[in-house]
């Protein structure tokens, strides 16, 4: 899945160059905060 966004992300012209929320949003459906304090997070697409 990782691979597929890259790969996505190199076709699109636009360069994305500072923290996007509306982005995160879009793509994040759930970040989760485990015991050792590592976040893991859940992407829309599975």
């Amino acid at each position: 899945m990782l691979k597929a966004f890259i790969s996505t992300l190199k076709d699109k012209c636009e360069v994305i160059t500072k923290f996007n929320e509306e982005i995160l949003n879009v793509m994040v459906d759930k970040a989760v905060v485990n015991r050792d304090k590592s976040i893991e997070f859940i992407f829309n697409s599975g």
